[in-house]
């Protein structure tokens, strides 16, 4: 007798059948290069295993980059290192701290000492090049709609000063077993100002998500559009897979549209995680990632309650003296 697919993951295939291509044939040849660049390499070796397919998952503490809307849903809180030696160029790490409703997050892209050169390729000189962010965010629960806003922060000491903010507003919906979710990136901004009085803005996208999950194995889906006087202009789409192979192994695939692909492994143990995903790339070196999860019980928000507790509690018995 013939197995039948899960209706779910039949209706997630008949999406990717309609996207993808639609993400292919769009102009991808003058994608645009922020110069916020750092927030711009993803993080987590668990997601960039699956090609940086996330936002309709967002499932972990790597949500407070990808979409913070996911952060309602956890029950635990997670601290995140992570490190990649990006195409074997740039250093490149991050810390996330993710717990119910909040997250916040610091990440440093930077390089050795580089060579200056001419126009002849003589040597003219040595520099270096460090940029560092700051994301924080919060957000609330309403039933199976979470609702999340995400503030950046954008700075580059080498060469040169730069400073900007941006605020990004995200949502993430939830109906067994799928998930839909969307972040609009740097909606609200101030532009990115240098020290030699030049300004950018930030470029302002959308990525939407939508995952097939059970407790063995997640299917996500994301597509990202740029906003610009055009209006939505789609840029790539990434399809990603994780699978749990053995009781604490899982295992990682993922493409994008523009045919770069990663693979990860994941090992859990009680409440840690270590994940490690390769990334393949036809042009420059290929990169391998490293990051480190812990899970804990207590979160901010419920450490904070319990010193409010404690703070009322104190305040009234000395009231009463």
């Amino acid at each position: 007798m013939q197995q039948e697919l899960p209706t779910g993951l039949l209706v997630l295939l008949v999406v990717l059948l309609i996207t993808v291509p639609m993400t292919v044939l769009a102009d991808s040849t003058n994608s645009y290069t922020s110069t916020a660049s750092l927030f711009t390499i993803g993080t987590g070796a668990r997601p960039l295993g699956m090609a940086n397919a996330f936002v309709g998952l967002a499932d972990g503490t790597s949500a407070v980059f990808y979409n913070p809307a996911g952060l309602v849903f956890l029950e635990q809180s997670g601290l995140t290192s992570f490190y990649s030696n990006q195409y074997s160029s740039f250093h490149y790490g991050s810390v996330d701290y993710a717990g119910p409703n909040l997250g916040l997050s610091y990440r440093q892209l930077s390089s050795g000492t580089l060579t200056e050169r001419d126009l002849y390729g003589n040597s003219t000189g040595e520099f270096s090049y460090t940029s560092r962010g700051l994301i924080g965010t919060c957000g609330m629960r309403l039933e199976d709609l979470g609702l999340a806003l995400q503030g950046k922060v954008f700075t580059r000491a080498n060469p040169g000063s730069v400073l900007g903010y941006s605020l990004s507003p995200s949502f993430l919906y939830r109906i067994e077993p799928f998930q839909v979710g969307g972040i609009f990136k740097n909606l609200l901004s101030t532009d990115i100002t240098y020290s030699e009085d030049h300004s950018e803005p930030w470029q302002e996208e959308i990525t939407l998500g939508v995952a097939y999950s059970t407790e063995k194995l997640n299917l996500v889906l994301d597509v990202d559009a740029l906003l610009d006087e055009r209006g939505i202009d789609p840029e790539v789409a990434r399809i990603g897979a994780e699978g749990k192979v053995f009781s604490h192994t899982l295992v990682r695939m993922g493409v994008t549209s523009k045919l770069q692909s990663s693979i990860g492994l994941g090992v859990r143990v009680k409440g840690w995680q270590a994940d490690y995903s390769f990334q393949f790339h036809e042009e420059l070196p290929s990169t391998h990632r490293l990051s480190l999860t812990a899970r804990f019980g207590q979160t901010l928000d419920g450490a904070w309650k319990e010193i409010q507790g404690g703070l009322m509690t104190f305040f009234s018995e000395f009231g009463e003296v």
